[in-house]
């Protein structure tokens, strides 16, 4: 049994049909050099072969009385592999769109809380001798870093090892330690180390949100944004079923020479990239706000060696400056805002930068949950999230991972996220957007080139492909 924390339980409740609390990736691999045309359907077989099954994969969720309490996992006993894993065959020519499409209404339905919460399907007959697997999770169980550490340990770093062990196989084999009961000294000293750190927590806490109010009253773009005071925008509006999902890569090599000539990290450039999309497109459309957008970004607090499930991530919130036209005037108002609220996180313990997303994430939850967002401000006007990968190929029954394309939730009255995923030399931004507002999301992904290129002329930045 394991219990849901807070922040978990949080994504459970804030569930609705338009807006499923699920996230996923779709794995897009090179098939091996003189493969069969069998070798998919063969690699199917052995997805739905396991016998012995790891949690959370073979766990369910279970309530308390009349929900009356936070929500478990237990394990499923009627745990049926083959519910979960579906194979398709692509239409002829089996196109990147055709996949793109596919992918998008799998990721519309919601996933039966009456079984264990993850699916995994394989798409075969993708052109250019390829094929993909895409799996979602619900993000009560799982963040993105989490889900990278899973996807390293089921591959090999050598095309010759078809070794293969699958997530739901991942069985962690720990030895029991028999504990005896402390004496009264070491749990009287146990109990002072634990009260000791609760209020080392609260002190670094507190100094974190008077930092951050502080920060937020001043006046200038290059503040800390507040929650509830983004403009309501174009891709603000009310969320629907629907679902449509895009993909672009860019050299990652490519944007650290322009990360080096602008003096900015990775993550500003990701943002700033996203940042003169979004610009763009609200312009063309002649629905740009005076404000800046906002967008809330992720940052993971997950130890380098935890294997823990569930989420273990705090977020700022940072100031885009949309509302400039200047794209080297934006880039810094990005980097000014963004190394303000990571200043905060730095500054704090894992266990208080947990408490500071949670008590900034309450009232964010409460307007999804109450459905109060209609008659309010976004809280933020979309996510931006960067999931750092391996930077080693990978490789599935010999076939090599090209590509980790992102696909995540959606919240209400917003009605795009963008994520990133890093991996060997590419940086695979995954858009998924609601298509009765954002139908044009292939045209928002490619000005994200389209904003490279322009920082890469500013910067006198030659692009690598």
């Amino acid at each position: 049994m394991t219990q849901l924390t807070l922040i978990d339980a949080a994504f459970l409740q804030i569930e609705t049909p338009e807006t499923p609390m699920h996230v996923g990736g779709l794995h897009v691999y090179q098939l091996p050099e003189g493969a069969e045309s069998s070798f998919v359907i063969e690699l199917f077989r052995r997805f739905v072969s396991g016998q012995e099954f790891a949690p959370p994969f073979n766990q369910k969720l279970q309530y308390p009385f009349l929900k009356l309490g936070m929500p478990t996992l237990v394990e499923d006993r009627d745990f049926d592999l083959n519910y979960h894993i579906r194979y398709y065959q692509l239409p002829q020519p089996g196109s990147m769109n055709q996949l793109l499409t596919l992918v998008s209404g799998l990721h519309e339905s919601l996933l039966n809380q009456a079984r264990p919460l993850w699916e995994c399907h394989l798409m075969d007959g993708l052109e250019g001798q390829r094929f993909a697997v895409y799996f979602k999770m619900h993000h009560c169980i799982l963040d993105g870093v989490g889900g990278m550490r899973i996807l390293e340990k089921c591959l090999s770093k050598s095309p010759t090892v078809h070794d293969l062990i699958l997530p739901w196989e991942l069985i962690e084999h720990k030895k029991k330690k028999t504990r005896s009961k402390p004496a009264l000294p070491a749990r009287l000293y146990r109990m002072i180390g634990f009260a000791t750190s609760q209020v080392k927590v609260a002190y670094e806490l507190t100094g974190a949100l008077w930092h951050t109010g502080l920060q937020s009253l001043k006046s200038g773009d290059t503040t800390l944004p507040l929650p509830f005071l983004s403009p309501k925008t174009a891709i603000n509006q009310e969320v629907t079923t629907n679902r449509c999902f895009s993909v672009k890569t860019f050299s990652l090599e490519s944007v650290k020479l322009l990360a080096k000539a602008a003096q900015a990290t990775v993550n500003d450039i990701v943002i700033g990239l996203c940042a003169g999309a979004l610009h763009r497109y609200l312009k063309k459309i002649n629905k740009l706000p005076d404000k800046p957008l906002v967008a809330l970004v992720p940052v993971s607090i997950r130890p380098k060696d935890s294997d823990a499930h569930g989420n273990q991530v705090s977020a700022i919130l940072c100031n885009l400056g949309t509302h400039v036209e200047d794209p080297v005037q934006r880039l810094q108002i990005i980097k000014d805002s963004s190394t303000e609220g990571k200043a905060i996180q730095n500054n704090l313990s894992s266990q208080a930068a947990q408490n500071y997303a949670m008590i900034g994430g309450v009232p964010i939850f409460l307007v999804q949950l109450l459905r109060l967002s209609t008659y309010l401000n976004p809280a933020f006007n979309l996510v931006i999230s960067n999931v750092p990968g391996p930077r080693s190929p990978l490789y599935m029954q010999g076939a090599h991972l090209l590509n980790i394309y992102p696909v995540s939730a959606l919240y209400k009255q917003q009605n795009l996220n963008i994520t990133v995923t890093s991996y060997e030399d590419s940086l695979d931004f995954g858009l998924i957007a609601c298509q009765d507002f954002l139908s044009e999301v292939d045209q928002l992904t490619e000005y994200l080139e389209d904003a490279l290129d322009e920082l890469n002329a500013v910067f006198g930045v030659t692009k690598t492909i």
